[in-house]
């Protein structure tokens, strides 16, 4: 757009399936499971990048991504046998901004934003095998089938860094930033009152470092302390809880 601004466009789209089946690891393999993926992504980026005078540099975006997952399963219990077919759609939105001021030659300043809102939505698909008990789904995993929930949610991170340069050799900085990995619902339930929603992990983090060039830029030495403060962490529970903390049957 001329000598002070450029304007980037990133479209991308990408498509897979996959086919893997898993067992407990024994010769009876009582417990087998066979799944096929089928997953596809649509995404667009728009970025503005410029700058006014030789101290302020600029980035403006949006971002825009949409996909869609899907999983038909065949899994074999002990005492349960049962297909799924689940669809997962899912939306993400968000707008951004970043600058870099150079407040001194010395003394430099970085500020950038992103809002972001996602929006997913679970169908939940539990069918019956041919020849396998009628047909019929079990009577536990019925009320699954056809059942739809949403996890929707926006939030706003940031970034923030004071960097000084020492002399051509030595450069040191002070960064703190926040980010998350989006929320849910729970993907694989085995009794209805397993679908639970989850909140995002959200993490702040601290960090303070010094970046070097010494010897005609022959050697280089970085080093940096950093603090991270996770929240809501998304683990893997070896049990699920109802909402009263009692132990929903598996």
């Amino acid at each position: 757009l001329g000598d002070a601004a450029s304007l980037t466009s990133i479209t991308a789209y990408r498509e897979f399936d996959s086919l893997y089946s898993s067992s407990e690891g024994t010769p009876l393999s009582v417990t087998l499971q066979a799944n096929r993926i089928y997953h596809h992504q649509f995404s667009q980026e728009l970025r503005l990048n410029g700058q006014f005078g030789e101290r302020l540099h600029y980035t403006l975006g949006g971002y825009y991504f949409d996909k869609s997952s899907e999983n038909v399963s065949r899994i074999t219990l002990p005492t349960l046998e049962w297909s799924e077919h689940n669809v997962v759609p899912s939306t993400t939105k968000a707008v951004f901004a970043n600058v870099d001021f150079a407040l001194t030659d010395k003394l430099n300043f970085v500020a950038g934003a992103r809002y972001t809102d996602v929006s997913k939505t679970f169908h939940y698909g539990r069918l019956g095998i041919p020849g396998v008990a009628g047909g019929l789904p079990p009577a536990s995993l019925a009320p699954l089938n056809g059942l739809v929930r949403t996890y929707a949610d926006d939030r706003l991170d940031y970034r923030a860094v004071a960097q000084y340069r020492w002399n051509d050799a030595l450069m040191t900085y002070l960064q703190v930033s926040t980010g998350f990995k989006g929320g849910g619902v729970a993907p694989r339930p085995y009794d209805y009152r397993q679908i639970r929603p989850f909140g995002p992990e959200e993490l702040r983090a601290y960090e303070i470092g010094f970046k070097t060039d010494f010897f005609d830029h022959r050697l280089r030495l970085n080093g940096d302390i950093f603090y991270m403060d996770y929240q809501g962490y998304q683990g893997i529970p070896r049990i699920c809880l109802d909402a009263d903390g009692n132990q929903l049957p598996a």
